[in-house]
């Protein structure tokens, strides 16, 4: 789905834009090969090379770049911990400013604007009551990148705003369908048309360059530092040697500017990457909620039946496919992602082996009895 099979838009924005950044930001270290090995043909092919090489390399890494990004893996403890309260405060403030007072406040004023007859007070009132109302629209669109549960309650799960962002549009498909979406997303791919999954992808595609370009423009800035530190080391041992400790043929300081230039250049990266992850943020939004529409549109594509029949006839147990077909759907991802089953008791909630779900279920009583109805299985 994210690879670029053909020469598009998504090729540009996957491919070649990151790997043009990567590149860019590694060039002092290119010319600096090139010299040692005395290239003799024009940098320019190689760079070229180097720009696919590159950008292929991110994509590769799609995975572990958005690990990172949304704080699910390799962020120190301690620091996941603060940015997760960080992240806690956010959403009061988001909940404060969506709370009903607010809403009870603008119709409020939107009476008393009815009533006043003053004109001056009458526009005043209403450059207030736009302003509280613009403030409510905004908060609740940001509080929607937050996951929310069947209770209305939202909660952030990830030290970032890209992490909580995702979570939400990716738990909506679990909380109203009973579809956990990174298992059926590629089942549910695979029935929509070509031009609707064109559509679909091209438009991630944009919003996963801001995060590829992003992670490029974060590694250069880190490359630059090294760089900056090492230029500022050879000026101390030439300061104090009076000359190189080493004179080869080639040094990597012929291609670096000066110290303060490499620092800015550092900050320039790390800047771009910020302000590209925020931009980012936007993208995903209207991504996300393009992701919640197609399971809103076709979730009816996908059909469990003959998984949810298969366990009820391997337990010997027909109250599975009596579940709603929420449940149904639940069922059919935990058996087949894990090979484990929710006991159907009421009361018990142990996840049990399908192999031995038979003898589970002979220790609990059945609270009423079930019909095999094979003939009347929902479709769905």
């Amino acid at each position: 789905m994210k690879l670029p099979f053909d020469f598009g838009i998504k090729l540009l924005f996957r491919l070649l834009l990151p790997g043009f950044m990567l590149t860019a930001g590694l060039s002092p270290l290119s010319f600096f090969i090139f010299d040692w090995i005395n290239w003799p043909a024009s940098h320019v092919y190689f760079l070229i090379f180097a720009i696919i090489v590159s950008g292929w390399f991110i994509l590769v890494l799609d995975m572990p770049i958005y690990m990172a990004f949304e704080g699910r893996r390799y962020w120190p403890r301690r620091l996941r911990s603060w940015l997760i309260d960080r992240e806690h405060k956010r959403l009061a403030k988001l909940r404060e400013r969506t709370a009903m007072s607010v809403l009870n406040e603008i119709e409020k004023g939107e009476k008393q604007i009815e009533t006043e007859q003053d004109v001056d007070k009458r526009k005043k009132l209403q450059q207030a009551l736009d302003a509280a109302d613009n403030d409510l629209i905004e908060a609740y669109f940001d509080i929607r990148n937050f996951r929310i549960d069947d209770k209305g309650n939202h909660s952030a799960k990830f030290p970032t705003r890209l992490g909580n962002l995702i979570d939400a549009y990716e738990h909506y498909p679990e909380r109203v369908y009973g579809m956990e979406s990174v298992f059926y997303w590629p089942r549910l791919w695979l029935k929509l048309d070509s031009d609707v999954k064109e559509d679909i992808d091209g438009r991630q595609a944009i919003a996963d360059s801001t995060v590829y370009v992003s992670s490029a423009c974060f590694f250069n800035g880190a490359v630059w530092l090294v760089f900056t530190l090492l230029y500022g080391l050879n000026a101390l041992v030439l300061r104090l040697n009076g000359a190189p400790l080493l004179t080869p043929r080639h040094t990597l300081f012929e291609h670096l500017p000066r110290w303060w230039a490499s620092l800015l250049i550092m900050s320039g990266f790390v800047l771009a990457g910020f302000l590209l992850y925020r931009t980012s943020l936007r993208l995903h939004a209207q991504f996300g909620e393009i992701f919640k529409s197609v399971f809103d549109v076709f979730h009816g594509q996908i059909t469990v039946s003959r998984v949810v029949g298969n366990v009820a006839d391997y337990a010997n147990d027909y109250s599975f496919v009596a579940l709603p077909e929420k449940q149904r759907l639940e069922v059919a991802w935990r058996y087949l992602q894990f090979g484990l089953i929710l006991c159907p008791r009421t009361g018990c909630r142990e996840r049990i082996a399908l192999a031995q779900m038979r003898e589970h279920l002979k220790s609990h009583t059945i609270p009423t009895e079930m019909i095999k109805n094979d003939g009347n299985q929902d479709s769905n």
